[in-house]
């Protein structure tokens, strides 16, 4: 139930907040709303509540994000009614319609570029906290009576933040120069001093202790333990609340060019099992890993809303601009036929995903 519960909230704002892009984008421009739903109002089967101004106003009956029901658009309701008039999508011209079909885009990025802010300014930037869970016999970290387990806290007076920090601060040691290094083991601090190891590889010579990080599948386990968060100032916050999802949107085009190369295989691809499961799983570790992953979704759905496929934002934007270019509409019958083969393909995908996601569980 709490797992749920923690899919539910992250759906429900991410979605909704999608919708309201739509919602506010069309009546900036005098598009006029059909419907607007908090939750899904799949098949009608949600409450009206009133309505005002054409546009009907009430509750999904799935509490999952919204629904917003712009006159004159072909959408995943397959409505066909376009009459034609100036305060219907078609109306408009390619500007006025891209600007609609990217609010809940930007939505969505805003909401990312927020929670991280967020995140950022009252916890820190999340690091992968140095902490040595092997010491190999008969290096200088184990001759100089180190435990496995210890949080490497300083190198000569130098703060010691993640993992980096200590390759950084070995790269420029020469033979037979000893150094202090501080550390936490048991809530108790240490100190002891050692002479590292000097050893040649591509990157050329540099010194190591003997020290072994904690591995990833152990991480996962212990997320609490492991991961830190490094207070980082104001304008250092505004930064990586850009470059976060910045770096999402990165690994997605990557992701994507994997699995369009064949490099990853369809068995890779997770949906709302596995995502339920990730979310139950961050909110147990509190509110900063919550919100980040929040943030990271909101990101990803932003991302793929604006790929030029069919029954997309990016899709809907895509055929705007073509009869932007070619200053013709796309008969309805086409668009009809093109919405009809995108949900055709949304629910195999989505079929897909979840027999993936319960062969993984």
């Amino acid at each position: 139930m709490y797992t749920l519960l923690a899919f539910i909230s992250i759906f429900g704002i991410i979605v909704f907040l999608h919708e309201l892009g739509h919602f506010l984008a069309a009546r900036s421009v005098g598009v006029r709303v059909d419907k607007f739903y908090v939750g899904f109002d799949f098949f009608g089967l949600g409450y009206k509540v009133y309505e005002n101004n054409g546009t009907e106003y009430g509750i999904g009956l799935f509490p999952f994000g919204g629904y917003c029901k712009i006159a004159g658009m072909v959408d995943e309701s397959l409505d066909d009614t376009v009459t034609g008039g100036d305060d219907e999508f078609n109306s408009k011209n390619t500007m006025q319609k891209l600007w609609i079909l990217s609010a809940g885009v930007i939505m969505n990025f805003l909401l990312a570029i927020l929670l991280f802010f967020f995140v950022f300014i009252f916890y820190g930037e999340s690091t992968l906290a140095p902490v040595a869970y092997n010491i190999i016999n008969d290096k200088p970290a184990f001759n100089a009576g180190m435990e496995p387990g210890s949080t490497i806290t300083a190198i000569n007076g130098n703060e010691i933040f993640e993992w980096s920090d200590i390759a950084k601060n070995l790269s420029s040691i020469d033979k037979q120069r000893m150094v202090t290094i501080d550390y936490i083991f048991n809530n108790q601090y240490k100190q002891i001093r050692l002479e590292p190891e000097i050893i040649q590889d591509e990157n050329g010579k540099r010194g190591i202790i003997g020290i072994e990080r904690v591995p990833d599948d152990i991480i996962q386990l212990h997320v609490d333990k492991y991961i830190i968060f490094q207070k980082i100032g104001f304008l250092k916050a505004i930064e990586m609340s850009f470059v976060a999802p910045l770096s999402i949107i990165s690994l997605q085009i990557g992701g994507l060019s994997q699995l369009i190369s064949g490099n990853i295989g369809l068995d890779n691809l997770g949906g709302p099992i596995k995502i339920t499961q990730m979310a139950g799983e961050a909110a147990k570790f509190g509110a900063a890993y919550f919100l980040q992953f929040m943030a990271m979704i909101s990101t990803i759905l932003g991302f793929m809303n604006i790929l030029p496929i069919p029954g997309l934002d990016g899709g809907h934007g895509l055929m705007a601009i073509i009869e932007g270019l070619s200053q013709r509409k796309i008969p309805l019958k086409i668009k009809m036929g093109i919405q009809q083969f995108a949900v055709l393909l949304i629910l195999g995908l989505t079929f897909f995903i979840l027999i993936n996601d319960i062969k993984n569980l």
